[in-house]
């Protein structure tokens, strides 16, 4: 990581994170995020819980689930399918 203001994690004084990655980003939890794209909370699990991890990227804190809005929105980014046009016929 170069640039910007960094912060010591106590427990690893050699790791250095970013104070603040992304401006303005918040974590959402597992009802947020259903909530967010309209899928069942138990769908998130799935694609949690599955080896090939479907969903977006996802962070374990405790027992706590949270999601990264930046996450969601790269996830949905790639998921994004270009509407493909047709040359019109004269």
């Amino acid at each position: 990581m170069t640039g910007g203001k960094t912060r010591r994690v106590e427990r690893w004084p050699d790791l250095r994170l970013p104070i603040d990655p992304i401006p303005g980003d918040r974590l959402l939890n597992t009802r947020e995020l259903s909530s967010f794209l309209g899928v069942k909370s138990s769908t998130l699990k799935f694609w949690r819980c599955r080896a090939w991890r479907r969903g977006p990227g996802f962070i374990r804190v405790g027992g706590a689930i949270r999601y990264s809005m930046a996450d969601v929105k790269a996830y949905l980014l790639q998921r994004t399918v270009e509407p493909k046009i047709e040359p019109s016929r004269s």
